[in-house]
């Protein structure tokens, strides 16, 4: 049982207006992955965290969308009352910083150790402080990156 399950369960405790047993829950996500996961944030189906989720921290307000990868160490944080949002099929690598009212497209690599305080465009591979596009992907290359996650555990998007 890794952090993204137990915070899926949480959610829906939440939703079914059980605050008690979903509060329970996030501290034991706390715990035992050193994780701030809220019942509150919206996680699409298929998203999963790297290492089980060690050190990943989500802004309560924040929308993550389907089949998302987040690396160990993450930080998604609001700023200034603004969360962001990230799209469909995002890698955030490890130790990586979404901050702010930040929009992530869809199918975008943000490198590891990067610092996202702009919108990003779909299919574009992002790094640095601050994060800066460095490419756009080929069609064949997001085609090819949607086979590896669903081989990998992913959810198909109907």
């Amino acid at each position: 049982m890794d952090a993204m399950l137990l915070q899926r369960l949480s959610h829906r405790l939440y939703l079914k207006r059980i605050p008690i047993l979903s509060g329970i829950i996030k501290r034991w996500i706390h715990f035992r992955y050193n994780s701030d996961l809220s019942p509150i944030t919206e996680v699409g189906r298929g998203t999963r965290l790297g290492h089980g989720g060690i050190g990943v921290v989500v802004n309560s307000m924040a929308k993550i969308g389907r089949n998302c990868i987040l690396g160990q160490n993450v930080s998604i944080a609001g700023k200034d009352g603004g969360t962001p949002t990230l799209g469909d099929w995002v890698y955030v690598g490890h130790g990586s910083i979404v901050l702010g009212k930040v929009n992530i497209g869809n199918n975008v690599f943000v490198g590891a150790l990067s610092l996202v305080n702009k919108d990003v465009p779909d299919n574009a591979i992002v790094a640095g402080i601050p994060a800066k596009v460095i490419r756009i992907k080929t069609d064949k290359e997001i085609e090819k990156w949607h086979k590896w996650v669903l081989d990998n555990g992913g959810k198909p998007i109907q």
